[in-house]
């Protein structure tokens, strides 16, 4: 349940940097609309990465203070757009955004957002006038907010009982040098994003596939199909990735060693909407441009699917028990 939320404005191409007085009007379908839709996306964006605070926290006893009650949400939301505006007016390519915070409850726990909204230009229609005539103009806007479907880049979601954050940044540049600005304003640590993690592991599984002569695409598609059983992911051994995949043993040890040294062992998590998202279905092309997609858990069911290893090297693709064919 979205409770407040107030809109900062940081438009560095006219330095107009507007730190509100007042909080948006939720009561307002429009606002609450839009509010509601980009906390959503940011929740479900495959990118974010789970943190929490460090011990050593600078800005804990702002937040605490906020949670606390000590401080009101407009006075908080002013101090850390203060706090943002001295680091983000520093960078090489000061391009404008508006800063959205969102105080929003889950169950019982409370959370506050913070959502980096980059300005857009956008070709708009504008009437001017003059001498007591009226012209209709075209010109170029801007500060222009993003839509709510679009994927937002920058964004923190803070559980303010426990610090835990869930969190994406675009890296932006200071001195010629790469910062993530809102994470170390926050001062988090982080685990590996959801698109991280699966992308480690099918890169590992190709180059391993390789190494030992083995079809990189039927490797990879063993993977999703045995990740695609296992509905979530908590904590998975990568032995057990290893196993379902590779028959050979010298296969099965590079993947393990691989995913050690990349420190996804015993700890690989994977959420159930993105794996169903990720793994429900596969698509196969191949070498004489004919495409295949079908259900990953119809890989290990020959009666439905067998993958022919054939004499010559080549691979046959048997389809099985076809009761109708549809043109598409």
């Amino acid at each position: 349940m979205i409770t407040r939320a107030i809109l900062e404005i940081l438009d560095f191409r006219s330095n107009s940097l507007v730190i509100a007085n007042n909080e948006l009007d939720l009561s307002l379908e429009t606002v609450y609309k839009y509010v509601e839709e980009t906390l959503s996306k940011v929740k479900q964006n495959a990118n974010g990465r789970n943190g929490k605070f460090k011990e050593d926290n600078k800005v804990m006893p702002l937040f605490d203070a906020y949670k606390n009650k000590e401080l009101d949400f407009v006075h908080f939301t002013s101090k850390v757009t203060k706090d943002l505006i001295n680091i983000l007016e520093n960078q090489d390519d000061k391009k404008s955004l508006d800063i959205m915070f969102v105080e929003y409850h889950e169950g019982e726990e409370p959370y506050l957002g913070i959502i980096f909204l980059e300005n857009k230009d956008a070709i708009m229609h504008y009437v001017e006038q003059k001498d007591g005539k009226i012209s209709n103009l075209i010109i170029k806007n801007f500060a222009i907010l993003p839509t709510s479907s679009v994927n937002f880049s920058t964004y923190a979601l803070i559980n303010l009982n426990n610090y835990s954050v869930f969190s994406q940044e675009k890296t932006r540049e200071i001195n010629k040098e790469p910062h993530k600005i809102l994470e170390e304003y926050l001062n988090t640590t982080y685990s590996l994003s959801n698109n991280e993690t699966y992308r480690i592991i099918k890169n590992v599984i190709n180059t391993v596939a390789m190494h030992n002569d083995i079809s990189p695409t039927l490797a990879i598609t063993k993977a999703k199909s045995f990740l695609a059983s296992k509905g979530e992911i908590k904590e998975l051994p990568c032995e057990d990735i290893a196993e379902h995949v590779f028959d050979s043993t010298l296969a099965k040890e590079e993947f393990t060693a691989s995913m050690h040294n990349k420190a996804l062992f015993n700890n690989i998590s994977l959420d159930h909407n993105y794996l169903m998202k990720k793994t429900l279905t596969h698509k196969i092309k191949t070498d004489t441009g004919i495409e295949i997609i079908f259900l990953s858990e119809c890989f290990d069911n020959e009666e439905h699917l067998e993958f022919i290893n054939e004499p010559d090297g080549t691979i046959s693709i048997r389809l099985k028990n076809i009761g109708k064919i549809i043109n598409r």
